[in-house]
């Protein structure tokens, strides 16, 4: 599994002129340990977007909402502590 299926993000959808920052954040995420429970993939997440915004790379806004909606504990992933889906 990588960083956008465990985010449950279609890769097609994401805007063009975003590929270096996915690849960025997948590198990174892999170099973390790849966390998936949601405190850590909020924790993550939150670094990876200040540190992509930092360096001028233009993130997809679906990255946000996912960093949104795990402090607002709406969302999990797939197979994670809180995952309320079927």
């Amino acid at each position: 599994m990588d960083l956008l299926q465990l985010l449950d993000i279609d890769r097609e959808r994401l805007p063009r002129g975003t590929e270096e920052t996915i690849a960025y954040c997948e590198e990174r995420w892999d170099v973390c340990g790849r966390p998936a429970e949601p405190r850590c993939l909020a924790r993550f997440l939150d670094e990876a977007l200040r540190s992509c915004a930092g360096k001028g790379l233009r993130y997809p806004k679906v990255l946000l909402l996912r960093l949104k909606q795990l402090q607002r504990a709406h969302w999990a992933a797939r197979g994670t502590a809180g995952d309320s889906r079927s």
